[in-house]
C-alpha cells in the first residue's frame, strides 16, 4: 500500500468460511472494490482457531492479517494483540470499515480509527434488529448506554443492505442523513444447463439424494431450523421421493440433541462442494427470524434456484417476480407442501426468473461501483 493513499480497513470479528454470511459478502465487495477501482484494502479479523480459511478470498491478493487469536469468552471476541495490530495499520487517511457490534473487535477499531482520525463507517450486519436487540438484550441496553450509541452517532456514515435495516437503525436513533442504502451482491456462477449436465453428487463423503430442498445457514435459532425440522416431521412421510439437506456450522448443539436425525447432515460446506450442494438441490428454504439481506438466498438464486424464506428477510421480491415465495412463517408450512408438489417445469421456470434477479441487479460490479460512489468518494476525497 502507498504511503498517504486512501485504504480501505476492514474490520470484522472473524472470516473463517463457518461464520457465514459475511465471510462470503465481505470479500466479494472487497475484491469488487481493488478490482474495479484500485482501491487499497486490507481486512483484519481475530481468529477463533489455528486452521481458520477463507474460501471466498482464495485466489485473490487481498491481505487478511487474523494473527490475532481470542482470549476467553466467544462473544466478547478479546484478543490483546488487537489493538495493537490496529494501531499500526489505521492511519488518518483510512476509511475503517467496521462489520457487527457489541464486542470488543468493532469496540477497539472505533477507539483506534477515531484515534488515528480515520473516517469511519459501520455495518451492523442485522445487529440492530428487534429479534436481534432482544437477544442478552439486558447487556445490548447497557453497551448502548456505555458505548455502542455514542460511536454509532459519531461516526460517518452507516451501510445498511435493505429497507428494513435502514429503519432499524433509524430506530436506534441513528441520523438517517448518514445511513446509507446499499444491498449486497453475490458471485455469479457460470450458465450452466442445471438439468442435462451430469454433476458429480459426492459431498464431504455423502451422497446427495436424488431429489431434495435445502437448508444452508448457521445452525443457530436465528435461522428457523427448529421450525423446518418441526414442519418437515410432521409430513415427510407423504412424501417418500424427498429429503431435507441441511449444510452449514452447527451454533446451536443440534447434532448433541439428535435434533438432526430425520434429515441429511452435512457439516459446513465451502468452495467446490457448497457449489454442488446448490447445483444440484430442487430449492432452497430459510425460515429465519431476522435478516438484514440474507446471502445464501441471493447465491441460491444465481444458481437458479427458487427460495423460500420468510417475511422477516427483505425478500418480497420474491413473491412479486414469481421466482419463489417469502411468508409469514406461520404459512411456511402450506408453502412447503406447495412447492414439494411443483412439476419440474414449473420449479424452472421460477429458477429462470430468480437467476435473472441476481443477473440484473446483484452483482458485485454494481454494488462495488455504489459503495465507492456512495461512502468511498465522500469520505475520502480531499
Amino acid at each position: 500500500m502507498k504511503e498517504g493513499e486512501a485504504k480501505i480497513i476492514s474490520i470484522i470479528e472473524n472470516m473463517d468460511d463457518s461464520y457465514g454470511g459475511p465471510s462470503v459478502s465481505l470479500p466479494g465487495l472487497i475484491k469488487a472494490l481493488q478490482k474495479n477501482f484500485h482501491i487499497p484494502v486490507k481486512i483484519i479479523s481475530v481468529r477463533l482457531s489455528d486452521n481458520e480459511f477463507n474460501s471466498s478470498l482464495q485466489g485473490s491478493n487481498i491481505e487478511w492479517d487474523n494473527s490475532c487469536r481470542k482470549i476467553g469468552p466467544r462473544k466478547i471476541m478479546f484478543s490483546f494483540k488487537f489493538y495493537r495490530v490496529l494501531k499500526n495499520n489505521i492511519s488518518c487517511n483510512d476509511l475503517v470499515y467496521i462489520n457487527n457490534l457489541w464486542n470488543y473487535v468493532s469496540f477497539c477499531a472505533y477507539l483506534v480509527a477515531r484515534k488515528k482520525g480515520a473516517k469511519i463507517v459501520f455495518a451492523p450486519r442485522g445487529s440492530l434488529y428487534e429479534w436481534s436487540l432482544k437477544q442478552r438484550g439486558g447487556l445490548k441496553k447497557i453497551a448502548s448506554l456505555v458505548f455502542q450509541k455514542r460511536f454509532m452517532a459519531k461516526s460517518d456514515m452507516v451501510h445498511v443492505t435493505s429497507e428494513s435495516e435502514f429503519e432499524a437503525v433509524q430506530r436506534y436513533g441513528v441520523d438517517k442523513t448518514k445511513i446509507v442504502l446499499i444491498p449486497h451482491g453475490v458471485d455469479f456462477p457460470a450458465e450452466t444447463d442445471f438439468t442435462s449436465v451430469k454433476r458429480d453428487r459426492i459431498v464431504k463423503g455423502f451422497e446427495l439424494p436424488k431429489k431434495y430442498f435445502l437448508f444452508m445457514s448457521r445452525l443457530h435459532k436465528k435461522k428457523g431450523l427448529d421450525i423446518l425440522i418441526e414442519i418437515w416431521n410432521r409430513f415427510r412421510h407423504e412424501y417418500p421421493d424427498w429429503e431435507l439437506v441441511v449444510a452449514g456450522p452447527d451454533y446451536g448443539q443440534y447434532q448433541a440433541s439428535d435434533a438432526l436425525s430425520t434429515v441429511l447432515y452435512l457439516g459446513s460446506v465451502s468452495g467446490d462442494d457448497k457449489s454442488k450442494v446448490l447445483e444440484n438441490c430442487e430449492f432452497l428454504v430459510l425460515p429465519s427470524y431476522s435478516e438484514n439481506f440474507g446471502v445464501v438466498i441471493a447465491e441460491a438464486m444465481a444458481f437458479s434456484k427458487p427460495v423460500i424464506t420468510s417475511s422477516n428477510t427483505p425478500w418480497e421480491e420474491l413473491n412479486d417476480k414469481c421466482a419463489g415465495r417469502c411468508v409469514d412463517l406461520n404459512d411456511f408450512e402450506s408453502v412447503l407442501k406447495e412447492f414439494l408438489e411443483l412439476d419440474e417445469s414449473a420449479m424452472a421456470k421460477m429458477g429462470g426468473i430468480a437467476r435473472k434477479i441476481i443477473q440484473d441487479k446483484y452483482s458485485w460490479g454494481l454494488r462495488s461501483k455504489e459503495f465507492f460512489e456512495k461512502v468511498y468518494l465522500p469520505l475520502t476525497r480531499d
